[in-house]
């Protein structure tokens, strides 16, 4: 694992990679992680980035979005659009120029976010148990937020510039406009996002989605057969 760091002082985004470990590596893979977590969190699923590195032959490169593990807290810029711009910002600094996403949670919204902006760069996209939009966060998000500091982590002031920033988006409009592969784990448990059938049909909308529920909560990754059914729809792309 090689962590990696870039941008100007005050704006600096850290990613860590992990190179392929075939003599012919195929696309890249860009892990995108959920609201508050790091780059890091997918060292929580170990089976994970070492069935692609080897088995599938992907570089893996995962991202700390602003404010979250080694990366900086800008004074502005948490809206939808620039953690977009930020994952691009990344693709290009690591001269990738096409990849898969993987995101959990909001991380999936993120690269959901990158693929309507910049199809050309995203070949597939895996949900990780998220609606196609980002919410409206308030005051009790913001609460219930601060007492995670201790187990993630985040810039003490970042759960309020997420709240005095971010806006409601809805993404599902461009979805029947994306023609990439789309997987959506979705977790029918619990704390499930996707617990309800009308927010898993929400995906429907994109013409190559496929959903596939899981006997889990919102940690779909978290479940071997979340890691599984994410390796081979991975394995079928180029």
């Amino acid at each position: 694992m090689e962590p990696r760091r870039f941008g100007p002082a005050g704006r600096e985004i850290e990613y860590l990679v992990w190179p392929a470990t075939t003599p012919q590596p195929r696309a890249p893979v860009l892990l995108v992680p959920g609201m508050l977590a790091s780059a890091a969190s997918w060292l929580d699923y170990p089976a994970l980035v070492p069935r692609l590195t080897a088995e599938q032959g992907r570089a893996v490169f995962a991202i700390s979005l602003r404010g979250r593990g080694g990366s900086s807290l800008p004074e502005r810029g948490f809206d939808l659009a620039h953690h977009t711009q930020d994952l691009l910002a990344m693709l290009d600094h690591a001269h990738l120029e096409q990849v898969v996403v993987v995101g959990w949670s909001l991380g999936a919204v993120y690269g959901l976010g990158l693929a309507s902006a910049h199809p050309d760069r995203v070949l597939g996209l895996v949900v990780g148990d998220a609606a196609p939009c980002l919410p409206k966060f308030g005051e009790r998000w913001r609460a219930n937020a601060e007492t995670l500091r201790s187990e993630l982590p985040f810039h003490p002031e970042l759960p309020g510039r997420i709240v005095a920033e971010a806006e409601r988006e809805n993404l599902e409009t461009a979805l029947p406009g994306l023609s990439l592969p789309i997987l959506v784990l979705r977790g029918t448990l619990d704390d499930a996002l996707l617990k309800s059938d009308a927010a898993a049909a929400s995906w429907s909308a994109a013409p190559n989605a496929t959903i596939v529920p899981l006997a889990s909560g919102h940690e779909v990754f978290a479940e071997p057969e979340g890691q599984m059914a994410c390796l081979r729809f991975l394995d079928q792309l180029s």
